[in-house]
């Protein structure tokens, strides 16, 4: 129950603030002075490690204590719906200007790996799918895993109609479950 309070808080935050919030200059610059391998492979290491840090206890026990609907659990909510969205347009940024990884031997898996989660973070099915062209590029030149993709296309469905998307079959491939969601989303038609 409260994933799904969860999941209609973010998408209410999402549609009505992501678009205010914006990178300043210096996050800009850091993205662009980013002029070797190893310093993007670290800068997504560091997005990732910090989307990992936004989810710990801290909204559990503030829930605890003050309750789901309290002030305390709003601001949180609030503070981390910002954190999130500012990872989002940093990764957005980068991806924008140096595209996906195409040398993952050069980039710490973990950089590469939190890709997925903080695009599916960010609650907003809109700017997901903004980003969306360069995850799918990727996967069709063979650098970005089908898993991901499915990861992503399912945040995608979720941000937009807040549940999870069942799939037709109860036994399928994640092909299978890449086309269904792909069409879901409204990315191809039937």
């Amino acid at each position: 129950m409260i994933r799904f309070f969860s999941v209609i808080f973010l998408l209410s935050m999402s549609c009505s603030h992501s678009r205010d919030i914006k990178l300043n200059e210096s996050d800009l610059i850091e993205i662009e002075n980013l002029n070797s391998d190893s310093k993007r492979s670290s800068y997504l290491t560091q997005l990732f490690v910090y989307d990992q840090e936004l989810r710990n206890d801290d909204e559990f026990n503030i829930i605890s204590e003050f309750g789901y609907d309290s002030e305390e659990h709003n601001k949180h909510r609030k503070k981390s719906f910002i954190n999130d969205t500012k990872n989002f347009l940093k990764l957005k940024a980068y991806l924008n200007k140096y595209g996906y990884p195409v040398n993952p031997e050069e980039y710490d898996k973990v950089g590469i790996s939190g890709i997925p989660y903080i695009i599916g973070h960010t609650g907003d099915a809109d700017v997901q799918k903004e980003i969306f062209p360069i995850i799918h590029k990727a996967y069709k030149d063979g650098y970005c895993p089908i898993d991901d993709v499915v990861w992503i296309l399912s945040e995608m469905y979720e941000s937009k109609y807040g549940e999870l998307y069942k799939m037709k079959s109860a036994r399928f491939t994640a092909e299978q479950e890449y086309q269904e969601l792909m069409v879901a989303n409204d990315l191809i038609s039937k």
